[in-house]
């Protein structure tokens, strides 16, 4: 499950950069890594830029317990990124 997330423009001018933190947490019997999809939308939903990645690599989250993330670096921050969407695309066991 995606928990507790906030976006940020971090910066200004030329050095601005998007900041999207949260938290991963397995609430799975097992222990398992996820991959983590981040679509970043205009002011009509259309969709700007998406990129994935593993938040905690190729180390599994023991069951219940969690991680915590900053995508944002993933993604060159645009001003007409308006909302944001966060969703697990995968999980494996490593």
């Amino acid at each position: 499950a995606i928990q507790d997330v906030k976006v940020a423009a971090v910066g200004s001018g030329m050095a601005t950069r998007l900041s999207v933190k949260g938290k991963l947490v397995n609430n799975c019997t097992a222990a398992a890594a996820a991959q983590v999809r981040l679509d970043a939308k205009d002011g009509t939903g259309n969709v700007l830029a998406s990129k994935e990645g593993w938040p905690a690599g190729t180390t599994n989250i023991s069951p219940g317990q969690s991680v915590d993330f900053d995508l944002g670096r993933l993604l060159h921050y645009q001003s007409d990124m308006q909302s944001y969407s966060l969703s697990v695309v995968d999980v494996r066991a490593w």
